[in-house]
């Protein structure tokens, strides 16, 4: 599980401007919405989700070096922000990785 959020308060109105840089897959290409990730929007924010083959190519890239990734959006201060009352936005990246162990052969017994 790769997924990165942005939930913002009521005085802010994301721009839905999401822009993607850095991140390559091992081949030196972009990332693919739709087929490497998933993007859902609204006024207060987004969630970005790799699909299972973005985690893939993820993984192969990253056995090359690090990736940097840069996301870059804007907001629009609106009518409900409060004077006085800064606005927040929270950001949160959630990475899960399960490594998942062969299982061991029961051993052979003789009856």
């Amino acid at each position: 599980t790769v997924i990165w959020k942005d939930s913002m308060t009521d005085g802010l109105t994301y721009n839905k401007n999401l822009d993607i840089s850095g991140l390559k897959d091992a081949a030196g290409n972009p990332f693919v919405k739709d087929t490497d990730y998933t993007l859902e929007e609204d006024d207060r924010g987004f969630t970005l989700t790799f699909t299972d083959k973005g985690i893939e190519k993820l993984e192969t890239a990253l056995k090359k070096g690090a990736q940097d990734v840069f996301l870059r959006y804007s907001a629009t201060v609106n009518s409900n922000s409060v004077v006085d009352q800064p606005e927040k936005n929270h950001v949160t990246f959630e990475y899960k990785h399960t490594k998942t162990e062969p299982t061991p052969e029961p051993p052979e017994t003789t009856p």
